[in-house]
């Protein structure tokens, strides 16, 4: 199970706070942690993914730009060919 970035900072932050008062320095450190793995999901969720979204978007276009299709059956034609493996149509 994974859990959202949001709870790792609310767990965090009052791990912090109430370590840092009862000066339990370990839970204190454990509370940044948490606090920094929140942040970290953060930023990849909102920056790094969609990213990463528009780069496969961008490839498919790419792929989908160079495909071929016979003007009589309209099957999709493997590069290269200088016939339809379908149909036999002549491709110029």
């Amino acid at each position: 199970m994974e859990f959202p970035w949001w709870l790792w900072i609310a767990v965090g932050i009052p791990v912090l706070i109430v370590s840092g008062i009862a000066k339990l320095y370990l839970f204190i450190a454990i509370g940044l942690a948490f606090i920094i793995i929140g942040i970290s999901k953060l930023v990849y969720e909102f920056i790094l993914a969609p990213r990463k979204v528009e780069q496969q978007a961008k490839a498919v276009e790419h792929r989908r730009r160079n495909v071929r299709y016979c003007p009589r059956c309209h099957v999709t034609l493997k590069p290269g060919v200088s016939a339809c493996q379908v149909c036999g149509m002549k491709l110029h």
